[in-house]
């Protein structure tokens, strides 16, 4: 009735939690990204659904994820990610019903540092994850990826819990990761020349925004580190997008 779709890459830390709290699903695919850890062994143990993600983005492995899937509903869900007992239930009891929507959103909680991040924008994150396959046309976007559906999308009440920021070494290292990708997606649209007031304006703005409009400050000391690593986030896209211009 509902396959898990999961896209992995040297997740061995994390890959056996989510796939313990999907081990109810009828089907676990595994779309891996060339992983040199012991990823593959622990998938083993789910599913022998494990599938190369090859060349692409996240939108294009989604979709290969899409396209094996064999159930009538697809859950998406990252190696990072947890779903609840509640959730679980939920999910079984609204896929059952006659009058579903095509897809649903589904609320995230952020545990970041080790703390439930509330404010700060970070909180209920919908994420639509959930869909009936025949209603998803599929997924665009080289990063922050996004799903086309054909028909409504609705929403869930519990959460899917997602342990991200676990400790600044691996913040650091997804960052420089993504923070190419944002740069040359910004190349790509011939974004105005940088300069360092414009560097700077959007550090401020970044901040200001978490901390003070969506209210981070609440967090305590966690809302306040949170807040400034996005300000830093702005740092490197914009610092790897002068570096791109500078080339050209």
């Amino acid at each position: 009735m509902i396959t898990a779709v999961v896209i992995t890459k040297n997740e061995e830390k994390m890959l056996e939690g989510c796939l313990n709290s999907i081990s109810w699903c009828d089907e676990i695919i595994i779309i891996d990204n060339n992983s040199e850890d012991n990823t593959i062994g622990i998938a083993k143990k789910y599913t022998d659904l494990i599938f190369e993600a090859g060349t692409g983005s996240f939108s294009d492995w989604r979709n290969l994820g899409l396209k094996k899937a064999s159930k009538d509903w697809v859950l998406y869900i990252d190696a990072d990610e947890r779903v609840s007992t509640e959730l679980k239930k939920e999910i079984l009891k609204t896929i059952g019903e006659k009058e579903a929507s095509s897809a649903y959103a589904i609320p995230r909680k952020n545990i970041m540092f080790g703390t439930f991040v509330k404010h700060g924008g970070w909180y209920p994150d919908y994420q639509v994850r959930l869909f009936k396959k025949e209603k998803l046309i599929g997924w665009e976007g080289k990063l922050h990826e996004r799903p086309k559906v054909n028909g409504l999308v609705g929403k869930l009440k519990e959460d899917m819990v997602h342990y991200t920021h676990r400790n600044i070494s691996d913040t650091l290292n997804k960052k420089l990761e993504w923070s190419k990708i944002e740069a040359e997606s910004r190349l790509n649209t011939n974004h105005p020349k940088i300069t360092w007031p414009r560097i700077v304006k959007v550090m401020i703005s970044e901040f200001l925004r978490r901390y003070i409009k969506e209210e981070g400050w609440k967090d305590g000391t966690v809302g306040f580190i949170v807040a400034a690593d996005e300000a830093f986030s702005m740092f490197v896209i914009y610092t790897r997008l002068w570096e791109m211009q500078q080339k050209q």
